[in-house]
């Protein structure tokens, strides 16, 4: 879980150096390579800390409360870059990314 993540967070980080169609596609395979490291064993120990009784409903709460809040950083995303630029927005993804893998 820690190495797909680490890998996410260099991935995040690579956008910076992106310069062309090529280097977008390398940037988002990292991206996707971490995340498809890192989900599985995430939801694996997730799996194993609910309660055995509620776990339709505790899945339920999990996946709703990560989408609502990935549509909030969508929407906080939006401003950031359209007041401040993309290279400010990294920067924030590259924060949380960070702060997410610690």
């Amino acid at each position: 879980m820690v190495w797909g993540w680490l890998l996410w967070v260099v991935g995040i980080m690579s956008y910076f150096a992106v310069s062309s169609t090529l280097t977008l596609f390398a940037t988002q395979i990292l991206v996707a390579l971490g995340n498809a490291i890192a989900d599985p064993a995430f939801d694996a120990e997730l799996d194993d800390n609910i309660d055995t009784r509620l776990k339709s409903y505790e899945w339920g709460v999990f996946g709703a409360t990560q989408d609502i809040l990935n549509g909030v950083a969508a929407i906080i995303g939006g401003v950031i870059a359209t007041v401040f630029g993309f290279k400010v927005l990294i920067l924030c993804m590259v924060v949380a990314a960070s702060i997410h893998s610690s």
